[in-house]
C-alpha cells in the first residue's frame, strides 16, 4: 500500500529484485571481514537460507546465467564459489563451529575479494535492468531510488571494512619490519637500515604483508572508482577523495599534521565515513522496507491467484 492506494508491482521490478537481494546478502557478508567482531548464528543462517533460495536452479539468477553465454557462466561460477566458501556446508572462510560463527582470518582478503567483485557485478546487472526498464517505459521510481540510496550505504560499509583491515595490516607491517631489522642485527651485527638500498620487503614476511596491503588499497580504489553517488550526494564523493588522500600515510608521501601522531592519523582515516553510515542506513531502510513489503504482497497475491486457479481447475475436472 502506498499513499492509501493499492500498488501492484510490475513483473520487471519483481524479477530485478531477485538480483538485488543477492546484492544485499553480499553486502551484509562484509560483516565477517571486520576484525575481532562477534557474529550472530541466526543472521548467518538467514543469509545462507536466502542465498540458497536465490541461487536455486529455477531462480531468475540461474535463468539469467544460463541465457547469457560465457558472461553468464562466469557469473554463475563466481557466485557459486562465493557461496561454497562462505555459506556452504563445507565452507572454508566462514562457518558455524561449536555453536559460533567463526572466520578463517588468513582468508579475510579472499572474502573481501569475493564481496567487492561480486557486489559490483550484481550491482551492474541491477543498473542494467534499470536502464532497460527506463527505455521500455517500465521503470518504477521506487526501484530506481532504492539503487541510489543503496550505493553510498554499501560503499561506506565497504570502505570502513577495507580501511579497518588495512590499518591492521599496517600494524603487522611495522612489527614485521622491526623483527626483520632486529634479527638482521643479531645475526650479522649490521643494521640494514644503514644501507642505501635498504628495502624491508627483501624479507619474505614483510613482502607478504606488503602485497596484502596493496590488495586492500586496490579494493578501496575499485570501490571508489565505481561510486554512483556523485550526482545526488557530492558529500560522499568528497569523503572518498579524503580517504584517497589520507591513504598516502601508509607510504609516507602524506606527512602528519603538526602535533599529530601516526595512530591518531590512521584512526581518523578508518573513521572517515563512519559518522555518516547510520544516516545512510536509515535512508536505505526508508526505501527498502516499503518496496520489499510490496514484493511480499506481490508474491502473496500471486500465490493466492495460483491456488484459486488450481482450485477452479480441480473443480471443473470433478
Amino acid at each position: 500500500m502506498n499513499g492509501g492506494t493499492t500498488y501492484i508491482m510490475n513483473q520487471e521490478t519483481r524479477y530485478a529484485l531477485a538480483f538485488y537481494e543477492v546484492c544485499i546478502v553480499i553486502r551484509d557478508t562484509l560483516e565477517y571481514a571486520v576484525p575481532k567482531a562477534e557474529f550472530s548464528v541466526e543472521a548467518y543462517t538467514s543469509r545462507k537460507n536466502m542465498i540458497t533460495h536465490l541461487l536455486d536452479e529455477h531462480s531468475p539468477i540461474s535463468f539469467f546465467c544460463a541465457n547469457n553465454g560465457e558472461t553468464g557462466a562466469k557469473i554463475k561460477t563466481q557466485i557459486t564459489e562465493f557461496f561454497d566458501d562462505v555459506y556452504g556446508d563445507e565452507s572454508r572462510i566462514v562457518k558455524i563451529d561449536h555453536g559460533k560463527v567463526t572466520v578463517e582470518q588468513s582468508l579475510v582478503i579472499q572474502l573481501l575479494d569475493y564481496v567487492i567483485g561480486l557486489h559490483e557485478t550484481f550491482n551492474d546487472i541491477c543498473h542494467g535492468f534499470k536502464g532497460q526498464f527506463e527505455k521500455d517505459g517500465k521503470l518504477e521510481e521506487n526501484f530506481s531510488h532504492l539503487l541510489e540510496v543503496d550505493d553510498r550505504f554499501y560503499r561506506a560499509l565497504a570502505v570502513r571494512t577495507i580501511l579497518l583491515n588495512t590499518n591492521a595490516k599496517f600494524t603487522e607491517f611495522n612489527a614485521s619490519v622491526k623483527s626483520y631489522v632486529e634479527n638482521t642485527i643479531k645475526t650479522t651485527g649490521v643494521d640494514p637500515r644503514q644501507k642505501p638500498d635498504f628495502n624491508p620487503a627483501d624479507d619474505p614476511s614483510v613482502k607478504f604483508i606488503t602485497n596484502e596491503m596493496s590488495k586492500l588499497i586496490g579494493f578501496f580504489r575499485f570501490v571508489k572508482a565505481h561510486n554512483r553517488s556523485g550526482e545526488f550526494d557530492p558529500l560522499f564523493t568528497s569523503l572518498l577523495e579524503e580517504c584517497e588522500n589520507k591513504i598516502h600515510l601508509y607510504d609516507g608521501t602524506r606527512k602528519l599534521l603538526p602535533g599529530q601522531d601516526m595512530p591518531t592519523a590512521l584512526k581518523e582515516l578508518e573513521d572517515t565515513v563512519v559518522p555518516y553510515i547510520e544516516d545512510y542506513r536509515v535512508s536505505w531502510l526508508n526505501v527498502f522496507n516499503p518496496i520489499f513489503q510490496d514484493l511480499k504482497s506481490y508474491e502473496e497475491n500471486l500465490m493466492a491467484a495460483r491456488q484459486a486457479e488450481a482450485a477452479k481447475t480441480d473443480g471443473e475436472e470433478k
